[in-house]
This record gives C-alpha cells, sequence and structure tokens, in this order.
C-alpha cells in the first residue's frame, strides 16, 4: 500500500511562528493558496490530532524563551512533558496509534493509495517509526503543503509492517526526491 503524508496547509499561528496544539485555526490566505494547488493535484486536507502544547499553546518562541519551563523543554531536545501538556514520546505514540487504526480500515476498504494530511509532528513520528533509511524525528521536517510517500507492506503485526518502508520525499512540483 502507498501511503501520502501531506502537511496541513500553513494557518496565521504557523506565519507567526506560534506554538499550536489543541487551537483550530482556519487556514491563511496563503494556506488556501497551497490547498488549491494541492487539489489540482488531487490531493485534500483533513483535520487531525496534534502535539499537546500546554502552557506554550498559542505563544512564539519571543513570548517563551525567558520561561523556565521553555528553557527545560528545550533543554530537553524537546522530549519533556509540557506543563499541562505531553511529551513527544506521549504524542508519539497517540499519532501511531491513529495512523494504525486508519491503515487497517483503508487495508479493509481494499485501499492501494492512502492519503493523509497531517501535522508537520504527525509526520516526523510516523516517519521516525517507519522510514527507511531510519533517520531521528526533526529530519523528517517539511513545509506547509509538503510530504514524504512511503510504501508499505501491510503483511507484518498488528496489521502493519514490522520493520521499516522505502520512504521518499514529495516535491512542490509532484515529482519526488530519494
Amino acid at each position: 500500500m502507498q501511503v501520502i503524508l501531506v502537511r496541513h496547509g500553513k494557518t496565521t499561528g504557523n506565519q507567526k511562528r506560534l506554538y499550536i496544539g489543541r487551537t483550530d485555526e482556519p487556514l491563511c490566505e496563503e494556506g488556501i493558496a497551497q490547498l488549491r494547488q494541492n487539489r489540482q493535484q488531487g490531493l485534500y486536507n483533513f483535520p487531525v490530532d496534534r502535539l499537546i502544547c500546554g502552557i506554550f499553546e498559542g505563544k512564539s518562541y519571543e513570548q517563551l524563551k525567558t520561561l523556565p519551563a521553555y528553557q527545560e523543554w528545550l533543554a530537553s531536545g524537546g522530549e519533556a512533558v509540557i506543563e499541562q501538556g505531553e511529551s513527544r514520546a506521549q504524542m508519539t505514540d497517540r499519532c501511531l496509534k491513529g495512523f494504525a487504526h486508519q491503515l487497517k480500515q483503508a487495508e479493509q476498504d481494499g485501499c492501494r493509495c492512502v492519503l493523509f494530511v497531517v501535522h508537520g509532528g504527525s509526520i516526523m513520528a510516523i516517519l521516525e517509526r517507519y522510514a527507511l533509511p531510519q533517520r531521528p524525528f526533526y529530519d523528517f521536517q517539511v513545509e506547509n503543503g509538503q510530504g514524504w510517500q512511503l510504501d508499505l507492506s501491510l503483511q507484518g503485526e498488528n496489521g502493519l509492517c514490522p520493520g521499516r518502508c522505502p520512504a521518499v520525499r514529495l516535491q512542490p512540483t509532484g515529482g519526488t526526491e530519494e
């Protein structure tokens, strides 16, 4: 099964470089234009969950940089639990469970190609676990409207490939890059 992971269109929070977790933001004009371009390529946007940012929600680096809790979180490499939020490990576990659930449903429906339009953290979590070549979490960052393609074999444990699968970065022109 082919899986395409695309980061959602740009929002005002993305433009302002804010931490957005639970806030439901509309797309900004640039994000709408991105989706129009993607729609011409047959890609559509679906709402999904993301990191629970807790006390960082809706704030920028400039607003947070002197906050001790933020400094501790940065020092942890983004691994620590965010106050009133969650850790990257908790977010990753939630994303992987949701991904597995959706893939099982797609397999039952006989799909050969599945598109997920998700948040950047979801893409990084999924690819850190499943992508070949194996890379660290932040190596899978993508800009809004861009993404990756995975070639999954659903023969493994719990309906997912037991190991890693080839991952190819999608180019804005609709092509791929290994």
